[in-house]
């Protein structure tokens, strides 16, 4: 699956919900631009650390299942040797 975009999707969210809030409840121009800019720097740090995260547990997986086949081949051919010698 591809994760490139789960950072900016996470920060730019938030950017939008945290826009509207600051325009309900009628903060000043320069606080609002404080608030999203915090806000989106925290977003996009969680979606940064979600992305790896996933990313790893993909990788461990992926590493598991090859493990797996080698082990699966490795059975095959121990239970049949006459079909691994043929001349």
């Amino acid at each position: 699956m591809n994760r490139k975009y789960l950072p900016f999707i996470t920060m730019l969210s938030a950017g939008v919900i945290i826009s509207i809030i600051t325009f309900i409840e009628g903060y000043s121009i320069p606080n609002k631009i404080i608030a999203l800019l915090l806000v989106m720097l925290v977003f996009y740090l969680i979606g940064l650390f979600c992305k790896e995260t996933l990313d790893s547990f993909e990788k461990r997986n992926r590493e598991a299942a090859l493990k797996e086949g080698e082990v699966i081949q490795k059975t095959d051919k121990a239970e049949n040797p006459d079909e691994t010698k043929i001349s």
